[in-house]
């Protein structure tokens, strides 16, 4: 099932109500390009890592609201 996400506060909700161990399919833009990475949700132990050593591709990734002007340059 496919559902746009609108911020990144949605993002985290969606995420922490989805469950440890589910795998989840990510689509997010980079340079103006779609990207897709599937993704297995762990439980968080209160420890925070940098993107970069679990998911080199968002390695200098900038997250924020896909807002009204992005999804028209986007084509959505």
């Amino acid at each position: 099932m496919v559902k746009k996400i609108s911020s990144f506060a949605e993002m985290r909700a969606k995420i922490a109500t989805s469950g440890a161990g589910k795998e989840i399919e990510l689509t997010y833009l980079r340079d103006g390009k779609s990207e897709n990475v599937k993704v297995t949700l762990q439980a968080d132990d209160g420890t925070q890592t940098a993107s970069k050593t679990e998911l080199p591709a968002l390695d200098g990734a900038t997250l924020s609201n896909y807002d009204a002007k992005r999804r028209e340059r986007c084509g959505n």
